[in-house]
């Protein structure tokens, strides 16, 4: 079972070595049977000179993954189902915090950069 709030690892590429790189996504909506679909959203860290959207940018001790500057990565949200995150997921670190979810869940409606079916996803969710 997946709640709103929890904090997954998923491997997303490699480094230039061949080792597997992951990412932190937070989990948006509770997902519990197999076929349910949430939505997940990553954390990436800010670079100096990089990209990225200023929707939700975290900073050290908003979650203990986070020591750096850190932006939701609105862009890479996308819906999945319980059954492919037991499969592709690690939950290997405490949730969000409720207030910090629903900072995270909000920016799902601010953002320019969300894929059109993850918003209309969270928005038929909410109704």
């Amino acid at each position: 079972m997946y709640r709103a709030g929890d904090c997954i690892f998923i491997d997303t590429n490699y480094y230039k070595d061949g080792t597997t790189k992951a990412h932190l996504f937070v989990v948006i909506l509770d997902a519990e049977l197999e076929s349910d679909k949430t939505i997940l959203v990553p954390m990436s860290t800010i670079l100096d000179a990089g990209w990225y959207d200023c929707t939700t940018v975290l900073k050290d001790g908003d979650h203990e993954f986070v020591s750096k500057p850190t932006f939701i990565d609105y862009r890479e949200a996308n819906i999945k189902t319980k059954s492919w995150m037991d499969k592709n997921g690690r939950k290997d670190l405490s949730p969000v915090s409720p207030d910090l979810l629903q900072i995270i869940a909000d920016g799902i409606k601010k953002s320019e950069h969300v894929p059109n079916d993850v918003y209309e996803h969270y928005i038929y969710r909410n109704l």
